[in-house]
């Protein structure tokens, strides 16, 4: 037989508390899942108005005024309204070229920050822990003992560098490279151009040749180089809201130095009227002329020019010196020979240039080698002489044979490398004295090319 018995009163006891113990933890699990809901969700809202105003930023390039005009939640799931603060006058002007008068800061868990704009819900405890005075707000760790409450608030603030990063055309200087300059000519003014932003400041460091100045106001540099070279110097420049930005440059300057272009003084003839001009290159192209030396009597210098009738016969070593008008210690010297020959006799007289002897009585042969320091022979039994280039070669023909006597060219000095040879005869543009005037205008291996001078 089966006998029926219920609970004892102690067993129905122990039931019970068990049941209610079960109950209490169910209600208090509920609980905990509810609010991790609301905060997540909380998270979510505020994150969703936090990449909506990042994105209205980044488009309007400033910030917008409220939170009703983008058309997201403004409310937390407590039914409270989202907490939106900005930096001032941010909502009405670019921020890509002006700073707020006054930023928001925070101090985010120890660390303090300018920001542009705050967003933020005051959590399931409704109280604002966030904001802790004008346009001064604090974030700390979740449950964080702030006065009488835990710290439950859920925010998300807007970095202005970060905004400008996505949103600002980058700040940039756009010159790329600088024109070439030549030493002693005015250079032409470059201005650094920049894009981007509003130029605040401008630098110059590094070397600029002698001559050229930089113009923070402008920032630009101009002048006139007097040093010859490639320098290399950097730009910086700083716009209306703080950034910077800075490029490496090179500027070549190309040398410029004054040289005398004369090649020789002609030679002229003893009582007959005798010109001659002196001409230079480089520097500014206005030069101040000197020349010592002895001049035959009867003609005399006047600026680049020689004048006047010799009243004498021979050869006359002269030194020119050509100087910059303006830069007046850059100077070149060129030593010439000058030959007065006798009038009566055509073609006699002494030579001129390098080479020449002569004892007069013969046809005189002026060659300018005007290609390079070569050397020649009369000959090939010969002595070599080396011919420079720009040198006048003197030759007269009562010292060789010109029907049959070998001029031998070698295209470097030392006579190392023949070129070709001719006989004098050859040559042609005889002057009114039978004189022959001629340019070495080409040389190299079986090839010397002569024209009329």
């Amino acid at each position: 037989m089966f006998s029926k018995k219920g609970f004892t009163l102690i067993e129905l006891a122990i039931v019970l508390v068990i049941f209610g113990l079960l109950l209490v933890s169910g209600i208090g699990i509920v609980s905990i899942l509810v609010k991790n809901q609301k905060f997540n969700e909380s998270k979510a809202v505020v994150n969703k108005a936090c990449k909506s105003i990042e994105g209205y930023a980044i488009s309007h390039k400033k910030l917008p005024s409220d939170l009703n005009s983008l058309g997201v939640p403004t409310k937390d799931p407590y039914t409270n309204d989202l907490v939106y603060a900005f930096a001032t006058n941010m909502d009405t002007f670019d921020f890509c070229n002006n700073e707020p008068s006054n930023w928001l800061t925070l101090d985010d868990k120890g660390v303090s920050k300018n920001i542009a704009f705050i967003v933020y819900s005051k959590g399931a405890n409704t109280h604002d822990e966030t904001n802790t005075g004008t346009n001064t707000y604090q974030t700390k760790p979740y449950g964080t003992d702030v006065g009488s409450y835990k710290y439950d608030d859920v925010v998300c603030f807007g970095d202005i560098n970060l905004l400008r990063e996505k949103g600002c055309q980058a700040f940039e200087i756009v010159t790329n490279s600088l024109p070439e300059g030549t030493q002693y000519l005015p250079y032409p003014t470059v201005n650094f151009q920049i894009s981007g932003g509003t130029l605040n400041s401008c630098s110059q460091s590094g070397s600029l040749p002698n001559g050229i100045t930089f113009d923070s106001a402008t920032c630009s540099i101009s002048g006139t180089p007097t040093q010859a070279g490639t320098f290399n110097f950097s730009i910086t420049t700083t716009d209306t809201i703080g950034r910077t930005t800075s490029k490496s440059f090179n500027l070549t300057v190309n040398p410029n130095p004054v040289k005398i272009t004369t090649p020789y003084l002609p030679y002229g003839y003893k009582d007959n009227s005798y010109s001659t001009g002196f001409t230079a290159s480089g520097g500014t192209g206005s030069y101040s002329w000197s020349v010592s030396g002895t001049l035959p009597t009867g003609l005399s210098v006047s600026g680049n020019t020689i004048t006047g009738t010799p009243t004498e016969t021979g050869t006359f070593d002269l030194t020119i010196t050509a100087c910059d008008s303006t830069f007046t210690s850059v100077c070149d010297s060129k030593t010439f020979t000058l030959s007065i020959l006798d009038s009566a006799s055509a073609g006699s007289g002494s030579s001129s240039g390098s080479s020449g002897t002569g004892s007069g009585g013969g046809t005189l042969f002026y060659i300018l080698n005007i290609k390079q320091d070569i050397s020649f022979k009369i000959n090939s039994s010969g002595s070599c002489v080396n011919w420079n280039q720009d040198e006048v070669l003197t030759i007269d023909t009562s010292t060789i044979d010109a029907s049959n006597d070998e001029f031998i060219l070698y295209d470097s000095p030392n006579c190392s490398n023949l070129a070709c040879s001719r006989v004098l005869n050859d040559f042609s543009s005889q002057d009114i004295n039978n004189n022959y005037i001629i340019k070495l205008t080409d040389i190299g291996l079986n090839k010397c090319v002569f024209n009329d001078l």
